[in-house]
């Protein structure tokens, strides 16, 4: 409730200049429709401003949701600038140029600065406002998209340029710049200030994408504390790049005796279990300690350099690890994985993860999606004795592979879909969680994905189920 109170107090502060800036302020400027342009541009400006300074200031802030609903409050004040300041623009230039006079605004932008860069400003706000959704993230990926939503910092110079050479930069806008400039200066000392004595910060690397969570940086964008240590961060965080768990991150810095180093590796053996399904045995340089469920780095070069790609283990015998792996095409790693061949090096991490078998007697239900069966299989086979639950999806029957892996696996209950193939053999369509009618002490193990573990837990929780285990990346 209180986190509830909070959220609208700030949606109350968000909101009062706009409202009074739509419905109070034109009856005072009737007949002045230049004066009423002037206060849009400022109330946009005012928004924008805010939206730059929330970050910084959340890092005083102590108490977590009162920092969370602070911190998610910023797109909603940078919408309202957009939008005031789409208001602006237009209004603008229909009062000045009316509907029949465009040609006059666009010689004005060729000869007028104060025109240029308001519409280099507005353009660019306008690339923000479309990408500013959980879609375009989803589309451009994550490090692309906060590069474009970086935009906002040239976005405000350009804005001080426009009103600069339109006369209009008096106290007010002296005022705000200051309050920005100053705000965001006294956090950039506050970063520059080590919180180990010997500058040892601890860091840890996000093994499939790269990203590296600082505890003296933190993450503000999920409401994560300046300082916050790793292990203190919520279980359900995940990584702002790419989306992964804890589970999936490293620790690369600090007084840390637990880090790894890449061990080098040789390819002993290809195949290609389908069209776009390859199995590697690797035998690396040194043994891999792992458990069944967890996954290794790759490290592979092309000619734009080294990089990492992350896999699940489908069997480790100590001198020899099995990884089978979805290849796209026009994928950085698939292109190179398609053109590796037996005996060529590569390096290997691992093992990482935390998708293990729970130690109880209650049912084992597994539901893998392509090579999300690989960890799931390694899964099974080191569990001989007990009985056990397969469901798994696939477009047709030549996605299917392990086949005569999954026959051996003793006291296994196999069910197989298919989404784009009607056959007497298996099931059509997809594995349906919602008609499960399980015990609801029943553990569920799910790996493929991410789309299909989202939905899947969403409705075995819905239907009380409590034992969910996914694995996603």
């Amino acid at each position: 409730m209180l986190q509830r109170i909070q959220f609208f107090f700030f949606l109350l502060l968000a909101l009062v200049p706009g409202f009074i800036a739509l419905f109070i302020l034109p009856s005072f400027y009737i007949g002045e429709a230049n004066m009423y342009l002037r206060i849009l541009g400022r109330i946009a400006m005012t928004y924008l401003t805010v939206t730059l300074m929330i970050t910084p200031i959340s890092a005083y802030i102590s108490e977590d949701s009162f920092r969370k609903n602070f911190i998610q409050l910023r797109k909603l004040f940078w919408l309202a600038g957009f939008c005031f300041f789409l208001f602006h623009a237009v209004q603008y230039i229909l009062i000045e140029y009316g509907y029949h006079q465009f040609a006059d605004f666009i010689t004005n932008i060729i000869q007028r600065p104060d025109a240029l860069s308001g519409v280099i400003a507005g353009s660019i706000m306008l690339i923000l406002g479309l990408t500013s959704n959980q879609f375009s993230m989803n589309i451009l990926g994550g490090k692309v998209w906060k590069g474009v939503q970086s935009l906002a910092y040239p976005v405000f110079l350009l804005a001080l340029i426009h009103i600069a050479f339109a006369s209009r930069f008096d106290n007010f806008y002296i005022l705000l710049t200051g309050v920005l400039v100053t705000t965001r200066t006294l956090s950039y000392l506050q970063h520059l200030k080590p919180r180990n004595p010997i500058n040892q910060t601890p860091q840890w690397l996000c093994v499939p994408c790269g990203y590296i969570y600082n505890e003296a940086i933190w993450d503000p964008d999920s409401g994560i504390a300046p300082g916050t240590r790793f292990e203190d961060i919520p279980d359900d965080w995940r990584c702002p790049i790419c989306g992964v768990g804890k589970a999936d991150f490293e620790l690369i810095g600090g007084n840390s005796e637990k880090n790894t180093t890449h061990k080098s590796a040789t390819i002993t053996k290809k195949t290609y279990l389908t069209e776009d399904v390859i199995e590697l045995i690797i035998t690396p340089s040194a043994p891999i300690i792992s458990q069944p469920g967890q996954f290794v780095t790759i490290g592979l070069t092309d000619k734009e350099g080294t990089f990492n790609r992350s896999y699940s283990l489908v069997e480790n015998i100590g001198t020899a690890i099995t990884l089978s792996i979805k290849i796209k095409p026009d994928g950085r790693g698939g292109k190179v994985i398609t053109d590796l061949k037996e005996g060529d090096i590569c390096t290997v991490n691992g093992a990482f993860g935390e998708f293990f078998l729970q130690n109880t007697k209650n049912i084992w239900v597994f539901i893998a999606t392509g090579t999300g069966l690989a960890p799931i299989i390694a899964q099974m086979e080191a569990n001989q004795e007990k009985q056990k639950i397969l469901y798994i999806g696939a477009q047709t029957r030549k996605n299917l592979f392990y086949g005569e892996r999954l026959k051996k696996i003793q006291n296994l209950e196999t069910h197989i879909y298919l989404s784009r193939e009607e056959t007497e053999e298996y099931n059509f369509w997809r594995v349906n969680t919602s008609a499960f009618t399980y015990p609801l002490e029943t553990e569920f193990y799910i790996c493929g994905n991410p789309a299909l573990v989202t939905e899947s837990e969403r409705i075995l929780q819905e239907k009380g189920y409590t034992h969910i285990f996914h694995e996603s990346f």
